[in-house]
């Protein structure tokens, strides 16, 4: 096991209330069990129940959208605001990697017209079950700020990973060495668990959603493998701040 890192504290987090649409970076989250409550709570699916998401359908960051628990807003990038209410319809499996999928229910309301006008084609909003929001394998993920900036690319905005929590002050991929151990995140603590394969989503900016780079091929360049931070469970809930100090545990 490396020796703790000094100096290593959280510079960004990231949560996406609705997957694939914009991210939005508060000044502190809740970490808990099942991740944060608020981030990717929603997800998008087509009108056969497929998911969609940002690896063919970039431009869908162009949305923001907020929950604050009860109601839900989305700003299109026209200008038009679409909110409301949870209120839950059918129910919807989707299948989301290879191995498993992600139950919910499909949000009643004005969302559906909103974001398929703004798609183009028919895209409902739906919620992902109390018991697992729509994360990948794992509900917590941090990457190191030096790692992107090592990456034989100019200017990559490193909002273009989406990971949970970005750290400064750490060595480039000092953070694959933390795999396999428990790391302290402000007040939670994290058992890393593998590290994370990327997609070329990862090829778009992160604003536009335009594909503007080739980070795939960046990766593999340098590293052999299209691999960048890692992906953790939850041990210990608490709050983590910006600022807040990131060590390995022994």
């Amino acid at each position: 096991m490396p020796e703790p890192l000094r100096g290593a504290y959280v510079e960004r987090l990231s949560v996406a209330p609705v997957k694939s649409l914009a991210m939005q970076h508060p000044d502190a989250i809740a970490l808990g069990p099942l991740g944060v409550r608020e981030d990717r709570r929603f997800f998008l699916v087509d009108d056969q129940g497929r998911l969609i998401n940002g690896v063919r359908h970039g431009t869908l960051v162009r949305a923001r959208a907020a929950f604050d628990g009860a109601q839900l807003r989305i700003d299109l990038p026209d200008g038009e605001r679409v909110a409301g209410a949870i209120e839950l319809g059918a129910p919807v499996a989707v299948e989301w990697q290879v191995g498993f999928s992600v139950r919910g229910r499909i949000v009643e309301g004005p969302f559906a017209q909103a974001l398929s006008k703004f798609a183009g084609f028919a895209v409902q909003l739906a919620c992902a079950d109390e018991a697992r929001a729509a994360w990948s394998w794992h509900p917590a993920s941090l990457v190191g700020s030096a790692s992107i900036a090592s990456l034989r690319a100019e200017g990559l905005d490193p909002r273009r990973f989406r990971m949970l929590v970005e750290i400064a002050g750490a060595e480039p991929f000092e953070e694959d060495g933390w795999i396999g151990h428990s790391v302290r995140v402000g007040e939670a603590v994290v058992a890393v668990r593998a590290p994370c394969k990327r997609c070329v989503t990862t090829n778009r900016d992160p604003v536009s959603g335009i594909t503007d780079s080739n980070t795939m091929r960046a990766l593999f360049e340098q590293r052999g493998r299209v691999e960048l931070g890692i992906y953790g469970d939850v041990e210990r809930p608490g709050t983590v701040r910006l600022g807040d100090r990131v060590q390995p545990l022994c």
